[in-house]
């Protein structure tokens, strides 16, 4: 086997992950190519590894790693010291001709499709550890001491590859949540745990004593609810239930009505890799009053910040006194920002600019039911 690689273009295509997570799978492709091998997979973390990217060769040993779990009895492990210590292992490192002759990893698993060999890659993230496993024919034979030399050295463009790629997909599904929170919705994203990751200031603000996140847990204050939300959690974060939608979870409050949990999953290979972001829960409040985003009263009437606010605060049904409270302001002040309020908005009674700022929110509530 040849041991004269082009590195650069292997170097290049990881660079393209960083900013297009879809790439992964052409880069792995790359990889796959360059090394004479049948295909690679990019495994997260043994303590994460629900899923992983593959190249479509061994799409189908793939899935039976998972849905057969072979990930949990997984033999190569026993590589991972080496790994950790030199940046590559192979089968020959740890695996005997006892386990090749009798292991059901490499005979019922492994044989099945035709493979044998294989080469595995640390990519480092701080203190977590990706693992890049490139897999080989029996007819193809294992990586030889060259070959292992050479795929060391892509130890550095993996790990930064695999870096950035966590730090966008945390982005993105940052970005996720403010979307929601410009559509006035409390949003809470969800790993394939069903723990809580990040919620949108809606959700922070909404999330009280009948609905609260306890240990980076969603939980209600009745046992019955709670159990109705563990099942909507774990429908929507499970690969093997689907990406159905299921009806909202309604939790009981005291002189009120209920707040309305609707799960929405997250579908996007690289996302769910790099971040575990698997569902989003959407908490609708039916006694909230709907408002419009300040940006967006700036933006439609030129108003300052400071008038953005107090009209977004008058709009959502407070009274002028309770409104200069929140905001930490004199009565007097909030009196002089209402003024120019009203002669830039054009209203000239608090009524009209309640009206005008809510017909503003109506579409965006409107917008984000239709969101989930």
């Amino acid at each position: 086997m040849g041991t004269s690689w082009n590195l650069d273009a292997l170097h290049a295509d990881l660079s393209r992950t960083a900013l297009d997570p879809g790439h992964w799978k052409p880069a792995l492709q790359r990889l796959t190519d360059s090394v004479g091998a049948v295909g690679t997979v990019l495994l997260p973390p043994a303590a994460q590894r629900f899923t992983s990217i593959s190249t479509d060769a061994i799409g189908e040993p793939n899935e039976r790693y998972f849905k057969e779990g072979w990930n949990t009895r997984d033999l190569r492990d026993r590589g991972m010291p080496q790994i950790v210590q030199r940046g590559v292992a192979v089968d020959l490192d740890f695996a005997t001709e006892a386990d090749f002759r009798r292991s059901d990893y490499y005979n019922d698993f492994l044989g099945r499709h035709k493979l044998r060999w294989f080469a595995g890659l640390a990519a480092m993230a701080g203190s977590d550890m990706w693992v890049v496993s490139i897999q080989r024919s029996i007819a193809q034979g294992p990586f030889v001491a060259a070959e292992q030399e050479q795929l060391v050295r892509l130890r550095g463009p993996l790990s930064a590859a695999v870096m950035l790629s966590r730090e966008l997909g945390l982005a993105r599904a940052r970005g996720l949540a403010e979307a929601f929170q410009l559509l006035g919705s409390a949003a809470v994203v969800l790993d394939w745990r069903g723990d809580v990751i990040l919620a949108n200031p809606t959700a922070q603000q909404t999330l009280t004593a009948e609905l609260r996140i306890v240990k980076r847990r969603l939980t209600a204050g009745d046992y019955e609810t709670c159990r109705s939300l563990s099942d909507l959690v774990d429908r929507a974060t499970s690969s093997l239930l689907g990406p159905a939608l299921r009806p909202p979870v309604a939790v009981p409050r005291a002189g009120r009505r209920p707040l309305l949990v609707y799960a929405v999953p997250i579908l996007g290979e690289a996302l769910d890799l790099f971040v575990h972001a698997r569902a989003v829960l959407v908490v609708l409040d039916p006694d909230a009053h709907p408002t419009a985003p300040e940006e967006a009263l700036r933006v439609a009437f030129g108003l300052t910040t400071a008038e953005a606010r107090l009209a977004a605060r008058l709009g959502s049904g407070e009274s002028l006194e309770e409104a200069a409270d929140g905001l930490g302001i004199t009565k007097e002040t909030a009196r002089s920002h209402l003024k120019a309020v009203f002669g830039k908005t054009g209203a000239h009674r608090q009524s009209e600019l309640v009206a005008l700022v809510g017909r503003m929110a109506a579409p965006m509530s409107r917008r984000a039911l239709d969101s989930i």
